[in-house]
């Protein structure tokens, strides 16, 4: 072989194991389980998630009656309605990390005392969200600090 076939032979062998081992580590990142067969998206996608309460500058809140909060995760878009608005926004997950680009919502107005406020504090927690965990029927999604967080169960 010549020096440059040797190189070239080489490249591609590198190459095919990074490829092996990257996809080694995709099937391996599970938030909740340790089974190589079900990816992190697996568990979050599918039927959606209804907000119960969040906890915002160390205060926990739960959703105003007659107000319903729910998330929807598909194909790297979460959709749903923040209370008042549909929301949509991107995302991406690896491992137990999520991250969710800037929201866009539709500008309805909602006259109940307190809606308004509560989707503007829940559609700025969510673009900040960081990790997440999914427990039987319970999503739990903090920001970086840990402090600040979203807590769904698993519609039925």
């Amino acid at each position: 072989m010549t020096k440059k076939s040797l190189i070239l032979f080489m490249g591609v062998l590198l190459l095919a194991a990074l490829t092996t081992a990257g996809a080694a580590v995709s099937a391996n990142s599970s938030p909740t389980s340790s089974s190589s067969s079900v990816s992190p998206i697996q568990h979050l996608e599918g039927k959606g998630w209804i907000l119960t309460s969040f906890v915002t500058k160390n205060r926990h809140f739960t959703v105003l009656p007659h107000t319903k909060i729910d998330a929807s995760f598909s194909g790297g878009t979460v959709t749903g309605s923040a209370g008042c608005n549909r929301y949509f926004a991107h995302y991406r997950i690896f491992r137990n990390t999520i991250r969710i680009q800037p929201v866009g919502s539709t500008l309805m107005y909602c006259a109940p005392k307190g809606v308004m406020t509560q989707e503007a504090t829940y559609l700025g927690l969510l673009q900040r969200m960081t990790t997440y965990t999914i427990n039987a029927n319970k999503l739990r999604m903090l920001d970086r600090t840990g402090h600040n967080g979203l807590m769904f169960y698993r519609q039925s």
